[in-house]
């Protein structure tokens, strides 16, 4: 079960956010003591990994404070299972809804059963023109299957897509030299690979798994119960 994010108020696993446009100018960083006024400030904390996931500090200042977005710059979160990666990609994702902009948050698996089904019933390219409209889509456990040539290609124009103006989000425990490992196609892997190998922040996550940390305190409770 991956760690869930409360304030998340849908429970598919296609999330759009859109929020509320945020009334007010940023606040000045003049005055460090003073709090922040709004959640986009870039003094605001938010939670960004479980306790287990190690992620060094100017990295994750990096990511939260959506420097990336403004440069159209996809992001690469890479890590073995259970460190936190999902949730660090849904708190930014949550982070930038407060910012004001949009989300659309997909788990790969979900992903390519939308286009599947968006090919079968011919709005393959109305679905593909609602994927270039958010500021941020987040694609969550890439590598999880292999990608035909077909699905490879898809990739490789949505990166291209967003390249000018948009962000996409990768969760995934492959780094990116053994991507081709996961794509059919080896001239689509190497395109989709340079598209992101030169422009992508990647983000590295090492830790336990919060599925031991969780597994142990519940051992620990019944023994001391």
């Amino acid at each position: 079960m991956r760690p869930a994010i409360k304030r998340a108020t849908a429970s598919a696993s296609t999330h759009c956010c859109r929020p509320r446009p945020i009334i007010g100018k940023s606040v000045k960083p003049a005055i460090a003591s003073k709090p922040p006024s709004s959640p986009c400030d870039p003094r605001s904390k938010i939670s960004t990994s479980p306790p287990v996931a190690r992620l060094a500090k100017r990295r994750s200042k990096n990511s939260t404070a959506l420097h990336w977005l403004n440069d159209a710059r996809p992001v690469v979160l890479i890590g073995q299972t259970g460190v936190g990666k999902t949730f660090i990609a849904q708190a930014t994702g949550l982070h930038a809804c407060a910012c004001g902009k949009s989300v659309l948050y997909l788990t790969l698996t979900t992903w390519l059963e939308n286009l599947a089904l968006a090919r079968s019933s011919g709005t393959y390219l109305r679905y593909r023109d609602k994927l270039a409209r958010p500021d941020i889509v987040i694609i969550d456990d890439f590598g999880m299957r292999k990608l035909s040539a077909t699905e490879a290609q898809d990739l490789c124009e949505l990166l291209e897509e967003r390249s000018i103006n948009k962000s996409t989000m990768f969760t995934t425990q492959l780094p990116l030299d053994h991507w081709s490992e996961v794509i059919a196609d080896p001239v689509i892997a190497d395109a989709i690979r340079d598209r992101l190998e030169h422009s992508a922040l990647t983000l590295h996550i090492t830790g336990e798994s919060y599925r031991g940390v969780k597994a142990r305190k519940l051992a620990n409770k019944k023994r001391d119960s």
